[in-house]
């Protein structure tokens, strides 16, 4: 009877599934782009699909023309020039793609570089793109859809590989009085405070305290009144602590130390020193703890330079957060942080906001559930408090979402850049890469792991913006058991990659001027990594070496060594089908086949019954509880991902009807989005 079974859910099953493939291969690398389609591809790799003013640039590119957005904004960034018209479909040449690339990394800010190159020409912007390329671009030559795919690339790396000059011009307003943490105490009521070692100070002063290891994110705070050595306060705005703003560079951030998030994290070295509590205070954490080596040591008792060191005035090289919560396991390790500003401040008035973000980050995890039961889990790691330059900080804030029933290793890594672009009258644009992306496998599960680093620049305590990266691994695996001596698993998965800018931040500059993105960067179809495992027995295999033969040999001994009981149950099942069919009397069900979402419910309901029966006389069963249960109402609630068998009896066990259950899993863990999504995108007009 369940061979019976599986095999009509099989047919189901099969009908609903529809496979479909096609592919352009070389004819697609020989289209000549034009210079709209050029356009586009540049616009979309710097996430400029949005224009700030909907008022047409050029009079043959109109609002119905498919790539208006991108044209337009590529207009705003002074990428193309505003001239009268913009021959959208005549084609494009390396000439017209290089020199707009450029522009789109930004005259400027090649300008500000380390190497501060003025590009005055269309041949300045071919000399200085040929020399920090890989490729050596034909002049006036065609430009084909390959080559436009690795000058793409090209742009890319130039952008994030980048380096800006060291600049601080910082004007604070009269009323700002520096101090450090020996000199002021601030209660956990964010209210009041006290002054110590007899420091004086008056109604309306602004106290300003450096990210220190007391006070990781800085403290920034206005008096409202004072009695005796107690003040209250209010955060100030940032005009009446900043005249103006200058700050750009690339530096190589020093972390203070590292705050918990969550109580399942374990805070640890990366080379195993022992590190020590310190209380401090953080505007958004309630456990006032972070953690840090000790000040007085340079070295450990092996003699070898710690990656961890406490204190106002040494520095974390790399950040490694242990998580442990019931079965899952794992460690994410940061390192490398080198951030790259450059922001103009007047007062209130935001002129211009580039920041980036350069770091590589590694995943190692062991993630098991008991009981294939599942894990649905969003862990706050850790935040790592950076300093940067006088006044500016980044935070690094790491989380981790899990989705998973059964068992899962897996290592990620990934070298990545991100970043985002600000200024007046122009949609913000972004861009992220990645280099030298790896990870490995072995699974029994069906998993979505999805880690989240996001970086927080602040000014004291003003957050100007939050950018950040999700990737992880989606994986699907199929699990088979072989005569219970070998067990095979196949799995297919791929490594998912988006950015977001400003996500769910209203309280930072870039959050004030309505500026929300999420951008999706590798999905299934385009993932650098994609995986198609074959693993028996934990072990890695390029095929399988199961002969299905000797397998097909071991079921059919197995069915003739049948006990006698056995027989006779299936004989009895038989006579009993075959009375019921010359009878035809029988249990009439509303459905004989369910598919449903894991949490959602269906109701099986008895059309006919038996003469001489009736509702009460009826029990309703399950074959697997873990996939689906049944209340004696016949309501059927999806459990977990599998199949299973609601039978529906008679009391006397004479009549019998059974109805196959298909429960699909369902998680919540959400890639966002699967294309690209623009949300709320105002911009506040300053000027």
């Amino acid at each position: 009877m369940k061979r019976w079974i599986s095999l009509l859910m099989t047919i189901v099953l099969m009908f609903g599934v529809c496979v479909s493939g096609t592919g352009c291969g070389k004819e697609e690398s020989l289209h000549i782009l034009t210079r709209e389609e050029w356009i586009a591809q540049l616009a979309d790799s710097f996430g400029l699909t949005q224009c700030y003013d909907g008022t047409p640039v050029y009079e043959d590119v109109d609002a119905d023309n498919k790539y208006f957005n991108e044209i337009q904004a590529c207009a705003e960034w002074e990428v193309i020039d505003k001239t009268k018209k913009f021959e959208p479909e005549k084609k494009a040449d390396v000439n017209f793609a290089i020199e707009t690339a450029v522009r789109m990394i930004g005259v400027d800010r090649i300008a500000k570089s380390i190497d501060g190159e003025i590009l005055e020409n269309r041949e300045d912007y071919i000399d200085y793109f040929n020399k920090n390329s890989d490729v050596k671009y034909i002049s006036g030559q065609s430009l084909y859809a390959d080559t436009a795919n690795t000058l793409l690339e090209d742009t890319q790396k130039i952008y994030g590989n980048m380096e800006l000059k060291q600049v601080e011009e910082i004007d604070m307003t009269d009323n700002v009085k520096s101090c450090n943490s020996e000199e002021v105490w601030f209660s956990a009521d964010g209210k009041t405070g006290k002054i110590l070692n007899g420091q004086q100070y008056s109604d309306g002063d602004i106290i300003v305290i450096e990210a220190c290891t007391e006070y990781p994110e800085g403290k920034c705070v206005k008096i409202t009144g004072i009695v005796e050595d107690t003040f209250s306060y209010v955060k100030p705005e940032i005009e009446e602590v900043y005249n103006s703003v200058v700050i750009s560079g690339t530096y190589d951030a020093q972390i203070l130390g590292i705050i918990p998030i969550d109580d399942s994290v374990e805070i640890e070295s990366s080379d195993g020193t022992e590190l020590t509590k310190v209380s401090c205070m953080t505007s958004d954490l309630t456990s006032g703890i972070i953690y840090v080596a000790d000040d007085n040591k340079d070295k450990n008792d092996d003699g070898i330079d710690m990656k961890i060191k406490g204190g106002n005035n040494s520095a974390i090289d790399s950040a490694e957060l242990k998580i442990s919560y019931d079965g899952l396991v794992g460690t994410i390790k940061i390192s490398d942080i080198q951030p790259t500003v450059d922001i103009e401040m007047k007062g209130p008035i935001v002129k211009r906001i580039d920041m980036s973000l350069k770091d590589k980050v590694k995943m190692s995890a062991e993630l098991e559930t008991k009981n294939k039961k599942k894990i649905q889990k969003k862990i706050p790691v850790g935040k790592i408090p950076c300093t940067i330059a006088p006044g500016l900080t980044v935070n690094i804030v790491v989380s981790l979402e899990v989705a998973l029933t059964g068992k899962v290793n897996v290592t990620l890594s990934l070298d990545g850049v991100e970043g985002v672009s600000y200024k007046p009258f122009c949609t913000p644009r972004n861009i992220t890469t990645f280099s030298n992306p790896s990870a490995s496998v072995a699974v029994e599960a069906n998993a979505k792991v999805k880690p989240q680093v996001k970086a927080e620049f602040a000014i004291t305590e003003f957050k100007i913006g939050n950018i950040g990266v999700y990737t992880g691994l989606d994986v699907t695996a199929k699990v088979e058991q072989h005569d219970n001596k070998l067990t095979c698993v196949d799995a297919t998965g791929y490594v998912p990659l988006a950015i977001f800018i400003g996500a769910e931040e209203r309280e930072t500059l870039l959050g004030k001027l309505g500026i929300s993105y999420t951008y999706e960067l590798w999905k299934k179809d385009n993932s650098k990594f994609k995986c198609n495992l074959h693993i028996e027995n934990g072990e890695k295999v390029e095929k399988c070496t199961w002969n299905k033969e000797q397998e097909q040999a071991t079921e059919e001994k197995n069915d003739i060594q049948e006990s006698d009981e056995e027989r006779e149950q299936a004989q009895a099942e038989l006579k009993r089908i075959e009375k019921e069919m010359l009878n035809g009397e029988c249990i009439d069900i509303s459905s004989y086949y369910v598919v449903l979402d894991e949490g959602c419910i269906d109701n099986l309901l008895v059309v006919k019954l038996p003469e001489g029966y009736t509702q009460e006389d009826i029990t309703y069963e399950t074959s697997d509880s873990s996939v689906a249960t049944v209340n004696q109402s016949g309501q059927i609630t999806a459990i977990g991902e599998g199949n299973t068998v609601i039978k529906v009896r008679t009391n006397d066990q004479e009549y019998i009807q059974c109805c196959a259950v298909y429960v699909n899993a369902v998680y919540d863990v959400d890639f966002t989005p699967l294309i690209n999504r623009k949300e709320e995108v105002k911009y506040a007009t300053f000027l």
